[in-house]
C-alpha cells in the first residue's frame, strides 16, 4: 500500500530522533510539513522523489499557457510511489477544480522519476483564465 511505503520511505529520509518527537509532525516529517522552507509539503517531495531535508528549486513543477484554450502542466513524478495518487486539476476561477480534459504523457525520464506533461484542452467558450495545480493524496 501507498501507506506502508510512505513509512518505510520516511525513516530513510529522516533522522530517528525527528521521526520519534511527535512535536515535530508538524515542522519536519508530516505530510504537510516543511522542514527546510522550499515550499513543498513532504507530501510532494514524497511523491517528486525529491529530498525533504534540501532546498529544492520548483523546477519539478511548471506551467505553460499553450493557446488560448489550452495549457500545460509540467511535474516530477517519483517512479517508487503509485502514479494514482497525483494528478492535475485545472479551473477557470481557482475554486472549481476537475481533472477532466487533461491528458498526461511522459515527456522526461530522468532515472529515478520522470517528468510529466498534463495537456489541458479547453473546449467550448475561449476562458479568461486557465489555473492548473497538482494534486496529490495519501489513500
Amino acid at each position: 500500500s501507498v501507506a506502508a511505503f510512505l513509512e518505510d520511505w520516511r525513516p530513510a529520509n529522516f533522522e530517528a530522533a525527528v521521526l520519534d518527537d511527535p512535536a515535530r509532525e508538524a515542522t519536519d516529517w508530516g505530510l504537510l510539513a516543511d522542514g527546510e522552507g522550499d515550499e513543498k509539503p513532504v507530501i510532494f517531495e514524497f511523491f517528486m522523489g525529491l529530498d525533504p531535508n534540501a532546498t529544492d528549486g520548483w523546477d519539478a513543477l511548471g506551467f505553460e499557457r499553450t493557446g488560448t484554450n489550452s495549457a500545460t502542466l509540467y511535474y516530477r513524478r517519483s517512479k517508487s510511489v503509485p502514479a494514482a495518487i497525483g494528478w492535475a486539476e485545472w479551473s477557470t476561477d481557482g475554486t472549481n477544480w476537475s481533472p477532466g480534459s487533461i491528458q498526461e504523457s511522459v515527456v522526461s525520464d530522468l532515472g529515478d522519476a520522470e517528468v510529466i506533461a498534463a495537456q489541458l484542452t479547453v473546449v467550448g467558450p475561449k476562458p479568461s483564465r486557465i489555473f492548473m495545480r497538482l494534486n496529490v493524496e495519501i489513500p
